[in-house]
């Protein structure tokens, strides 16, 4: 008798524990409901490639002596990604001030395409001066970029913050 009480506690008790425990959080779905509850709805949609060869900034300043990357690295990058996987970049720009975006966003294809397209980004890191940063959701994705200075000053940080620990 007690070994089926053992069972139905089991069977009672086992799902109820696995229950427990912290939430998982999807952040993927969560990357897509900021899209399309704020990008979306608060900002102007532009397509990037007409932006950028009209003179939109993204990365750069626009200030004499700043680093450039928009034109010469990030709009031809994105052309390669549209080319091979079909992917049609926006520029997410404010409604009065369109000359500068705070965001590049495609929507996704298949979900098989993800990982070829994630493959892809991480071949183009070797020839980028910087960093290329790609944010994924289920049915979007976004691409930011750190200049090389970005990285210095990030290092320079990084190992202040290790000196200050020991």
């Amino acid at each position: 008798m007690s070994h089926v009480r053992i069972l139905i506690a089991s069977c009672l008790l086992l799902p109820a524990l696995v229950g427990c425990g912290k939430e998982a959080v999807d952040y993927e779905a969560k990357f897509d409901h900021m899209v399309d509850q704020d990008w979306r709805k608060k900002w102007n949609w532009v397509d990037a490639e007409k932006f950028f060869s009209t003179g939109g900034l993204f990365v750069d300043s626009g200030e004499p002596g700043d680093p450039t990357l928009d034109r010469p690295h990030i709009l031809p990058l994105l052309k390669r990604l549209r080319e091979k996987h079909g992917l049609k970049w926006q520029a997410v720009v404010h409604k009065k001030k369109t000359k500068f975006a705070v965001a590049l966003v495609a929507q996704l294809p298949s979900e098989g395409d993800v990982e070829k397209i994630k493959q892809t980004i991480e071949g183009e890191q070797d020839r980028f001066p910087g960093e290329i940063l790609s944010q994924y959701g289920h049915q979007w994705m976004s691409v930011d970029f750190l200049t090389e200075e970005d990285l210095k000053w990030e290092q320079e940080a990084d190992r202040k913050a290790d000196m200050a620990a020991k």
